[in-house]
């Protein structure tokens, strides 16, 4: 098994090299405005990194401790790399990853790609949506593009609107938001119309400060609930398996929620700002604003449609599966009798016993084996007549090595009942019970989605009736 301990230390190794792009210093060029990640981003980096890093030395340890069956093996692998290769996107997009406005040149700096330098002149539309904010010429081609949740972003915008042929923030266009544009707005019929008055835009930052107490405290309230969505998503996948490996993913809980929070936290730093330019940056959230509910609902709108009806199909087919599998057909499972050799529990709770003379391994599934490794241990000896029920053999794997695997649904020693049919059946009942639970919050859920899709196209109207301020 030396090529365990050989991939382990290659991960070991990696997961340390991940660390150099956020070690390595730069010096910057010199700029007006250089945006920069989110403190939650660069901490979600180090996290990841750190778990990362603690996985691989754990994993290297135990390869060199004892060998580790190859269908544990490869997906522990798998996971890790897959968890290395995001921790070090991270860490490289932390690092290397800007805009900056020089002059009159807007530079832009992406992994992978070579800097661009943007004449601020090129800019004629800046558009946003939840998650990124998009830079247009003149022919509508996007020129860059940067996260939503960028520090300095909003300055960098402003830098950019205060420019000639910029003045406020529009939402007029289907399909996205308009942060930046011309003095004047086109209609469909190439009409152009005057922007909003000073004294408009002023009212609608003086609202949007009156707001920032009710924002922080709703952040505050989706910053908990998406925490400890997923600390009970934790929860249940432990209580299912029995395994404590997904406790690893009990800091992720903590990073998202202090992300949620960050990413309204970050629009309510507005010291030093005049209503004026508070109205300019945020004006387009308000609900009087022309084309503000199909910006603020579209994100919304999209995933209700995309993971409405995929929760409701995969509810639909864990439902059905579950409440329609056969239990094990008992009358039908083949006798096996032999003298007791020995016995095995590995890390999913499957108990595996041996007997003499014979190379099968018989496993018993997780999901029948509670307390038969206990009363193996308390009543078994070498020698002792075993009998077995089993459904079917197969070409498998035990520690590491080829094996044939019997599926054990029967298991008695010295005439004593260790796993009988009664047993089986009803672990079998209590395992369809849960899938079929699962499969109906599933569709639940699902449904309930797709009815906040139908609700929010069903409010659009009476929403965008409401809509008379056109920025």
């Amino acid at each position: 098994m030396f090529y365990q301990q050989l991939i382990a230390f290659g991960l070991l190794l990696a997961s340390a090299a991940a660390w150099l792009p956020l070690m390595k210093k730069r010096t910057p060029e010199p700029a007006e405005i250089r945006t920069g990640i989110p403190k939650a981003v660069v901490g979600l980096a180090v996290v990841m990194l750190g778990l990362v890093g603690a996985g691989a030395v754990a994993f290297f340890v135990t390869s060199l401790l004892t060998p580790i069956e190859e269908d544990a093996f490869f997906p522990i692998v798998a996971i890790i790399v897959l968890f290395l290769f995001l921790s070090w996107m991270l860490a490289v997009s932390v690092r290397r990853e800007d805009e900056a406005l020089v002059g009159e040149t807007v530079v832009v700096r992406r992994v992978f790609k070579k800097e661009k330098r943007i004449s601020v002149d090129r800019i004629r539309f800046i558009e946003a949506n939840p998650q990124f904010i998009f830079f247009y010429d003149d022919s509508r081609r996007v020129l860059f593009q940067a996260s939503s949740m960028t520090l300095r972003l909003p300055e960098l915008i402003q830098a950019i609107a205060k420019r000639e042929r910029y003045r406020t923030i529009d939402l007029t266009q289907l399909g996205g938001e308009r942060i930046a544009c011309q003095n004047t707005t086109e209609s469909p019929d190439g009409t152009s119309t005057p922007a909003a008055s000073e004294e408009v835009v002023a009212r609608l930052g003086r609202d949007y400060r009156n707001r920032i107490p009710k924002m922080l405290k709703d952040a505050k309230i989706a910053a908990w609930a998406a925490a400890l969505l997923q600390i009970s998503a934790i929860v249940v996948l432990i209580s299912m398996t029995g395994n404590l490996f997904y406790l690893i993913f009990l800091p992720m809980a903590a990073v998202t929620g202090g992300t949620v929070y960050e990413a309204t936290k970050k629009k309510t730093k507005v010291e030093g700002m005049s209503d004026h330019d508070l109205g300019l940056l945020y004006g387009h959230l308000d609900r009087r604003v022309v084309g503000s509910y199909r910006a603020r609902t579209k994100q919304s709108y999209v995933s209700t449609w995309i993971l409405g009806p995929l929760l409701l199909i995969m509810g639909v087919l864990v439902g059905f599966f579950s409440f329609t599998s056969a239990p094990p057909d008992i009358a039908g499972l083949e006798s096996v009798t032999g003298a007791f050799a020995g016995y095995a529990e590995n890390s999913d709770g499957d108990v595996f016993v041996f007997l003499e003379g014979d190379d099968t391994v018989y496993r018993i599934s997780d999901l029948y084996a509670d307390g038969v490794y206990a009363e193996i241990r308390a009543i078994a000896r070498p020698g002792d007549p075993v009998a077995l029920g089993i459904e079917r053999r197969f070409e498998g794997t035990y520690d590491g090595d080829d094996a044939t695997i019997g599926v054990t649904y029967l298991l008695s020693i010295k005439g004593l009942e260790v796993l009988e049919a009664e047993e089986v059946l009803a672990a079998d009942r209590a395992n369809q019970r849960l899938g079929t639970i699962m499969g109906a919050a599933m569709t639940a859920v699902g449904a309930m989605t797709v009815l906040v899709g139908v609700w929010i196209l069903a409010n659009r109207r009476r929403a965008e009736g409401r809509e008379t301020i056109r920025l």
